[in-house]
């Protein structure tokens, strides 16, 4: 096994394998797009460019808000009545988007707080 100021020839095999997967993999995607204009610098930034891992996610600032939920509210002769909940204003809209029955809304319910009909 050769070490890391080594190369040898396992290694040069291995790089010769992967390099010609490499070009086998450009020169199929130039024959099925003939209109694709790659040039020679192209594929040799695109060999030497490093491969990372994707970019973690960032944290998402918090804004104080009330505590709640987002829900679909029935009020009826009977008093308002609690459907579905949601964590957000959007995910509840697009749950009521086909909504056509005017007693069926969208509204924030504050923890503790009674909801009126």
């Amino acid at each position: 096994m050769a070490t890391s100021n080594e190369f040898g020839p396992d290694d040069f095999d291995r790089f010769a394998r992967e390099a010609g997967e490499g070009l086998r993999k450009l020169l199929r995607q130039a024959l099925d797009n003939p209109r694709a204009t790659a040039t020679w610098a192209d594929i040799a930034a695109s060999a030497t460019r490093p491969r990372t891992s994707p970019e973690p996610a960032r944290d998402v600032e918090v804004v104080d808000a009330e505590p709640g939920v987002w829900a679909i509210v029935r009020d009826d002769d009977g008093g308002a009545r609690v459907e579905r909940v949601f964590s957000s204003e959007l995910d509840a809209l697009r749950a009521n988007q086909t909504n056509t029955d005017p007693s069926r809304t969208v509204q924030f319910l504050e923890f503790g707080v009674e909801i009126g009909g």
